[in-house]
């Protein structure tokens, strides 16, 4: 394949991005059910509760720049919160403040340990939009891991390996490659 239409394919693809097309709060996901509560939310003050609420709210109405004060407000009163860790990646990735969003995603990658999958799929589509197609292939397939179901991370999977001239096909949950792509095995 030619590197121009790659280029080309590579550029539409990112404009049609589904980190870039919604929020993946939560919040903004599902309606809140006020009698479940976790344990980060117990040991966030109402303050930040309140910012990160109307920063998740505002990023799901796609205003990006306007949710950022109220993430980085609620981060500064729970500074262990990754969901607006993860949020605040979100935003700066649809603000095309790609350094930030990857910083972000990482910080919330970092405090859960790695469990936590969206921001998985957000550092991999910050790679994907670096070109670093072999390592947003590594974190996506450890995102795939924990919600194999995802398909934000089916998304950038295939996007990445079509990149590297891997395109293979997705499947229900990340194998190891030689078992997900047969022209790939020793």
């Amino acid at each position: 394949m030619n590197s121009g239409f790659r280029s080309s394919f590579l550029s539409v693809i990112t404009l049609v991005s589904p980190i870039a097309a919604r929020a993946q709060s939560d919040q903004a996901a599902a309606p809140r059910n006020d009698y479940v509560v976790s344990v980060q939310e117990l040991r966030m003050t109402g303050k930040g509760q309140k910012a990160f609420d109307k920063g998740s709210r505002m990023l799901a109405k796609g205003d990006a720049a306007g949710s950022l004060v109220y993430l980085q407000q609620a981060i500064a009163e729970y500074p262990e919160h990754y969901k607006a860790y993860y949020d605040l990646g979100v935003a700066h990735f649809r603000l095309g403040h790609t350094a930030d969003a990857e910083h972000a995603f990482q910080r919330s990658i970092d405090l859960t340990g790695g469990t936590f999958a969206p921001p998985h799929f957000g550092m991999g589509a910050v790679l994907c939009q670096k070109q670093e197609f072999a390592q947003a292939e590594r974190i996506l397939e450890r995102g795939l891991a924990i919600e194999p179901a995802s398909a934000v991370g089916k998304y950038y999977l295939g996007w990445s390996q079509f990149a590297v001239n891997r395109p293979c096909s997705i499947t229900e949950s990340p194998r190891p490659r030689a078992a997900a792509c047969p022209s790939e095995r020793p």
